[in-house]
């Protein structure tokens, strides 16, 4: 359950994110990110300036979510066209990890 409902997230931000959807990528991010960027148009905006590989990435493979303090954790591997893991998920946070190649994706 934790794996589906986690990883249903994480695709349907980035499908709307793939598809230029800005208002369904943005109801998916965090609350604070929502209550700090406003709207759709400034959510899209930071993700075209900041994270554009996850615009359409070149791949993404799903690690095992963990919960974490209460809130699950979604880990995602996101690679972009030259092959590398460049970020993590402008939902919450951003935390690559240029060791590991992965990244740690909050799902809310």
């Amino acid at each position: 359950m934790l794996n589906s409902f986690s990883r249903a997230v994480v695709q349907a931000q980035l499908d709307a994110l793939r598809t230029d959807d800005a208002a369904a990528a943005f109801a998916l991010a965090a609350p604070g990110l929502r209550e700090q960027l406003g709207t759709p148009e400034r959510f899209m905006a930071m993700v075209r300036a900041g994270y554009p590989m996850l615009i359409r990435p070149a791949s993404t493979s799903f690690l095992e979510p963990a919960l974490i303090d209460g809130d699950v954790a979604q880990g995602v591997r996101i690679t972009d066209a030259t092959g590398r893991v460049p970020c993590g998920w402008p939902s919450t946070a951003c935390s690559a990890n240029p060791t590991s190649r992965g990244a740690s994706v909050p799902a809310r």
